[in-house]
């Protein structure tokens, strides 16, 4: 029959006609996950996440190369469109290893990278026994080599943990509303999105990002500032704080952030932290419907 036939022609691979289409999905999700981390990190940032959508993962010095071949096509390109123009081409812009460092190291802190341990020499097939979580320890990108006896970190992208950035407004709202749509409800919506703009960051971070988020939009709400003294400025801001430590207490419990190991020892940066724990948007509440 032709049910029979068709699957018979699936089965053998012959889904040409798919083909097309999910190349043009394919190419669209990039764009759009390129866009999405453009806008919130900025170009450069951009530009590491593109290639590692494009090429897959890759260690530092690959991911290095390509992208910085990446921008030199870039360039070329738009001094091709305005070589008969007036406006001069932009200069050609090599980013550095210490700045894709930086780039690893923000999409890994907002959860939006992952990265795995691997042999140098066949490193598709030889795997780490230990995958790196995207919320655990960071790895030591500065001469990770010496450091782990000739294997060396892959980075890969996250593209569903970067548009699941899209439902964040809805996750507010939905946290605002399970708290009483009051005062509790905006503090606990002020704690989420101190951890959406900063990452995974310490406890005390996290608290006096969400107090300053609150103060202003209290401030914008009132259309200026209350012109309070000092003191009393300062005693109403500690106040802030232990409510929205509550607030985040409630969080916890409630599983919309979770409590994740700190980073042990130098990050991708080179950069430490004392930090005895961290804080970061969980991931099973941000598929939770509302």
């Amino acid at each position: 029959s032709r049910s029979r036939d068709e699957a018979a022609r699936l089965a053998r691979g012959g889904s040409d006609w798919m083909e097309p289409r999910r190349v043009q999905w394919v190419a669209w999700s990039r764009r759009l996950v390129t866009a999405l981390i453009e806008d919130a990190f900025g170009q450069v940032v951009a530009d590491v996440a593109a290639t590692l959508a494009q090429r897959g993962e890759m260690p530092l010095e690959a991911l290095l190369s390509a992208t910085n071949a990446a921008i030199a096509a870039g360039n070329a390109s738009v001094a091709a469109h305005t070589a008969r123009g007036v406006r001069e081409p932009a200069p050609e812009a090599r980013l550095t290893r210490r700045q894709v460092c930086d780039c690893l190291l923000i999409l890994i802190q907002h959860g939006l990278a992952s990265y795995e341990l691997r042999e140098r020499e066949g490193a598709v097939g030889a795997m780490s026994s230990t995958k790196a979580s995207k919320l655990g320890a960071m790895p030591t990108v500065q001469r990770a080599e010496a450091k782990t006896g000739g294997r060396t970190h892959f980075y890969a992208l996250e593209p569903d943990a970067v548009l699941r950035r899209l439902a964040f407004p809805r996750m507010a709202a939905h946290a605002h509303w399970r708290y009483g749509g009051g005062v509790d409800g905006e503090l606990a919506a002020a704690l989420l999105t101190a951890l959406h703009q900063r990452g995974c960051v310490p406890l005390d971070e996290a608290l006096d990002a969400a107090v300053s988020i609150s103060l202003e939009a209290s401030d914008a709400a009132c259309g200026a500032a209350n012109g309070a003294p000092s003191a009393q400025a300062q005693a109403e801001r500690v106040q802030l704080r232990a409510q929205i430590a509550d607030a985040w207490a409630a969080l916890v419990r409630d599983r919309y952030i979770a409590m994740v190991p700190a980073y042990g020892g130098a990050g991708i940066s080179g950069r430490s932290t004392a930090a005895l724990s961290l804080i970061h948007i969980s991931e099973p509440t941000r598929r939770t419907p509302i």
